[in-house]
C-alpha cells in the first residue's frame, strides 16, 4: 500500500514549538549554532498574532545573533524594539539585557557618548527601582566604555563602585536564608562581576601608573603599580573571560610575565572549549600577541596580530582593525623587520580613513533607528496621559454640569430680565444687570479655560524649572485681556531649591489654582510663602474668602490642580484657616 505522506503542520503549531523552545535558546552560549532555529522564529512572529512580550523575547535572541556575526545596524534595530516590547510586558530583566545589547553594540562600533547615554539612563532606571544586581552590571559595562576611550582614572572609579555595590549586594544576600533559591544565583552572579571589575580595576591602574612615568612622577606610578598588583585577582578555570584577557594585559605590562603566562594558559584552555568564532579567535590572537609583545617576543606577537587581523577581516569588524595594525607595526620593528612595520604602519592610515566614514554611517542610523523608538515611547506615553486626564473629567462630569449650569442659567435669567424689563429699568439698572451678565460668562468661560489646560495632550518632559520664576509667569499670565494694572505678586520666605517636573504642567497648576483663589478672595494678590518641608518644597497661599468658611475649595478647579499635584509626585490640599480667610498648601518634590 502506498504510504500517505505527512501533513504539514499548521503555522500555530511550529510557532508554539518554537515558544517551547525559548528558554532552551536564551540558556545557549552561542546564538550562531541556532541560527536557523532563529530565523524561522522571528519569521513566524512577524507573520501570527504573537503576543509582545514573546515576540520581545525573540527579538532579543536575533539581536545578540546579529552582533555576533557583526551584523550591527541589524542587532541594534532588534534591540531596541525587544527593550521597547520588553519594558512593556513588564519584563525588567530581560528589557535590561536588550539595553545591555545597545550598549555593546554602541561601544563595538566606536560610539561611545551615545553607550554612555544609555548606561546613564539605564542606571537612573536601575537606581529608582533598586535592582543593585543590575546596577553592578552597568557600572562594569560603563567602566568598559571609560577603558575604551582612555579614561582610566573614570574607568577605576567605575571599578570601585562596582565592588561597593557588590558588597552591599553579598552581605544583603547572606542575611537570607538558605531555603531561597535566588541567593546562590544572585551571589554567583555578583561575584563574576567583581572578578571582571578587579581586573578592569588593575588594568586601569596599570595604564594610569605608564601615565605618571611618562610625565615624570615616577613616585605616583610606582604606588599606582603597587595598587594596580594589588587589584587584580588570582585566575582559575572559572574566571570570566573578559577578566582573563585584562588581567593578562595588566600582568604583562607590569612585568610580571610568570603571572601573564599562567593566566594565558588558563585563557587558551577556556577558549579552546568554545566554539571557533572569528569574534572569539580575533579576540584571542589580540590578547596573545599583547602577551608576546611584553614578554619580549616580538616575532610571535606579529604572527599572532595578523592571524587577529584576519579573523576581524573576516567579521568585517574593523572597529579593531586599526589600532591591530599599529600594534603590528610595532611589533616589526621591534623585531628589526622595519620595512613590514612601514607597510603595516601605512595600512593602519589607510584603514582610519576607509572605516571613519562607514562608522558615521552606522551611527547616523542608529541615532536615527533611536529617535524613532523614542517617538514611539513619547506617542504611548502621550495617549495613556491623555486617557487619564479625560477619566478624571469624565469622573467630575457631574460636579463640572452643575459648575456651568448655574452660572449659565443665571445669566440667562439676567438677559432674560433684561429683555422683558427693557422698557421700565433704569439705565444704571440695566448696566448693572448686564455688568452681573458679564460676570457669569467669566465664571463659566474660567472653568472651561481650565479644562481645556487640564486636558491638553502633551507626555510630560521633566527638566530643572525655577517655582519662584514659574509663580510669577503664572500671575502676570492672568492680567492679559483685563484692563488696569495689577498688584504684583510677592513671595516670601526661603528661596527655595528649583523642582522637577514638566514645565507646562506646572504652569498649568499654578494658573489654575491662582483662578480660583481669585475666584474665592478677590483680585488682589495673594500672600505667597515660601518653605521646604523635608524633600519638598511648599507654597503657601493665603488670600481674604469672600465666603465666611470658604468651603468652595473642593470645586472643579482644585480638584484638577489635585489630580496635577499628584502627577507631579506632590500635593495639593486645604489649610486650617480662621474665618473670612482662605489657605492652601502646594508641594512639589525639590530638585536634589
Amino acid at each position: 500500500m502506498r504510504r500517505m505522506p505527512d501533513l504539514i503542520a499548521p503555522p500555530t503549531a511550529e510557532l508554539q514549538r518554537v515558544i517551547e523552545a525559548l528558554p532552551t535558546l536564551e540558556a545557549a552560549e552561542d546564538p550562531a549554532r541556532h541560527r536557523g532555529l532563529l530565523e524561522q522564529a522571528a519569521a513566524l512572529a512577524a507573520g501570527e498574532g504573537v503576543d509582545g512580550h514573546t515576540l520581545g523575547r525573540i527579538q532579543l535572541l536575533m539581536a545578540r545573533l546579529h552582533a555576533q556575526l557583526g551584523e550591527y545596524e541589524l542587532a541594534y534595530a532588534r534591540a531596541l524594539s525587544a527593550s521597547e516590547k520588553l519594558q512593556r510586558a513588564g519584563d525588567t530583566s530581560r528589557a535590561s539585557s536588550a539595553d545591555s545589547t545597545c550598549i555593546s553594540i554602541c561601544i563595538e562600533t566606536g560610539d561611545f557618548s551615545r553607550a554612555l547615554e544609555h548606561l546613564r539612563q539605564t542606571q537612573a532606571a536601575a537606581r529608582a527601582r533598586g535592582d543593585l544586581e543590575l546596577l553592578v552590571r552597568l557600572l562594569f559595562n560603563q567602566a568598559c566604555t571609560f577603558l575604551c576611550v582612555d579614561e582610566f582614572d573614570a574607568a577605576a572609579n567605575c571599578c570601585e563602585e562596582v565592588l561597593r555595590v557588590a558588597a552591599e549586594i553579598a552581605k544583603e544576600a547572606s542575611k537570607q536564608t538558605s531555603k531561597e533559591k535566588s541567593a546562590d544565583a544572585v551571589r554567583s552572579q555578583v561575584a563574576t562581576t567583581a572578578e571582571s571589575a578587579r581586573a578592569a580595576l588593575g588594568f586601569s591602574r596599570t595604564y594610569l601608573a605608564d601615565a605618571h612615568e611618562r610625565r615624570g612622577r615616577l613616585a605616583e606610578a610606582k604606588a599606582e603599580r603597587r595598587r594596580a598588583a594589588e587589584a587584580l585577582p588570582q585566575a582559575s578555570d572559572r574566571s570570566p573571560l573578559a577578566s582573563l584577557h585584562m588581567v593578562i594585559y595588566a600582568r604583562s605590562r607590569l612585568g610580571d610575565l610568570e603571572g601573564a603566562r599562567h593566566t594565558a594558559a588558563i585563557f587558551l584552555r577556556r577558549v579552546r572549549q568554545l566554539p571557533r568564532a572569528p569574534r572569539w579567535m580575533a579576540q584571542v590572537w589580540l590578547t596573545m600577541g599583547v602577551y608576546y609583545q611584553h614578554a619580549g617576543k616580538p616575532g610571535r606577537a606579529a604572527a599572532r596580530f595578523e592571524r587577529a587581523i584576519r579573523a576581524m577581516r573576516s567579521i568585517r569588524h574593523d572597529g579593531e582593525l586599526p589600532n591591530t595594525m599599529q600594534m603590528l607595526a610595532n611589533a616589526h620593528a621591534a623585531n628589526g623587520r622595519h620595512a613590514d612595520a612601514l607597510r603595516w604602519l601605512r595600512q593602519a592610515h589607510a584603514a582610519r580613513r576607509f572605516t571613519q566614514p562607514e562608522q558615521e554611517r552606522l551611527h547616523y542610523r542608529m541615532a536615527a533607528l533611536e529617535r524613532d523608538a523614542e517617538e514611539r515611547r513619547l506617542e504611548r506615553e502621550t495617549a495613556l496621559l491623555h486617557a487619564q486626564r479625560l477619566a478624571v473629567v469624565g469622573r467630575l462630569m457631574a460636579q463640572i454640569y452643575h459648575s456651568l449650569g448655574a452660572p449659565l442659567v443665571a445669566a440667562r435669567q439676567a438677559l432674560s430680565l433684561c429683555i422683558t424689563q427693557a422698557d421700565h429699568l433704569k439705565p444704571t439698572e440695566m448696566s448693572a444687570a448686564l455688568r452681573g451678565v458679564v460676570a457669569h460668562i467669566d465664571e463659566a468661560t474660567a472653568l472651561t479655560r481650565q479644562l481645556r489646560m487640564f486636558s491638553y495632550r502633551a507626555a510630560p518632559q521633566a527638566m530643572v524649572l525655577d517655582l519662584s520664576l514659574a509663580l510669577q509667569e503664572a500671575w502676570n499670565g492672568m492680567a492679559i485681556g483685563r484692563s488696569g494694572p495689577r498688584e504684583p505678586l510677592a513671595l516670601h520666605g526661603v528661596a527655595p531649591p528649583q523642582v522637577r517636573g514638566d514645565a507646562q504642567r506646572l504652569a498649568v497648576l499654578l494658573r489654575i489654582l491662582l483662578i480660583e483663589i481669585e475666584r474665592l478672595g478677590g483680585a488682589q494678590a495673594p500672600q505667597v510663602h515660601l518653605s521646604m518641608n523635608g524633600s519638598a518644597v511648599r507654597v503657601l497661599f493665603a488670600s481674604a474668602a469672600r465666603e465666611a468658611d470658604a468651603s468652595a475649595v473642593g470645586g472643579v478647579g482644585f480638584t484638577l490642580c489635585e489630580e496635577i499635584a499628584r502627577e507631579m509626585q506632590g500635593g495639593l490640599w486645604r489649610m486650617d484657616a480662621p474665618a473670612g480667610e482662605l489657605r492652601v498648601a502646594l508641594e512639589l518634590p525639590a530638585e536634589r
